[in-house]
């Protein structure tokens, strides 16, 4: 059974009939990492007891929305291994 490498599966997550799903995840983690960012520094920035609240919630939320993602990503990478090793194994 051969091994394959990360940067090689997450490539290969990118083919296939579901590769625009990826593709927009992807792009929905890279909006949360935005939103997260820019909340953080709203946090610290603020002077307000009320709006640092807010920021504190709102990039709480954004790294919640980022940490389903990778989990989601990462069963995906998951399933494809499982799926290659079983097709690997009925072929051999």
């Amino acid at each position: 059974m051969s091994e394959s490498h990360l940067f090689e599966e997450i490539a290969g997550s990118f083919r296939g009939p579901q590769g625009w799903l990826v593709v927009l995840v992807w792009m929905f983690a890279l909006i949360f990492t935005l939103f997260f960012i820019y909340a953080a520094a709203g946090m610290l920035a603020s002077e307000a007891l009320h709006d640092r609240i807010c920021y504190a919630t709102f990039s709480i939320w954004a790294g919640l929305g980022i940490v389903m993602i990778k989990i989601w990503y990462w069963n995906r990478l998951d399933r494809n291994a499982i799926l290659r090793a079983l097709s690997e194994r009925k072929n051999a």
